[in-house]
């Protein structure tokens, strides 16, 4: 009986340390992947997928290229935003 009762409580502690360490196996959000707000970065209304695809106006070579979201986010700190083409073919400016 008291074996059995110890195996229980055992198993029980058991269950309940595991818990935490289960539930933060994998990374709850995008921005706490990224570790800030990602969503400043990117257009609104935008989700990150579509976002971190688009092709992104350069200054520096006068190109668009596939930024990504380090890509905005190097521009949103240098030059304060940046234009990107949207899904329509349009050419718009994002300010960050």
């Amino acid at each position: 009986m008291r074996v059995k009762l110890l195996l229980m409580a055992v198993v029980a502690m058991l269950l309940v340390l595991a818990a935490p360490v289960l539930a933060q196996s994998e990374h709850d959000t995008l921005s706490e992947y990224l570790g800030e707000d990602y969503l400043q970065y990117i257009p609104p209304g935008m989700d990150f997928a579509t976002a971190n695809s688009m092709y992104l106006y350069n200054p520096n070579t006068g190109f668009y290229m596939v930024g990504g979201f380090y890509g905005m986010k190097a521009l949103c700190y240098n030059y304060g935003g940046y234009y990107y083409l949207a899904g329509d073919g349009g050419e718009y400016w994002n300010a960050c």
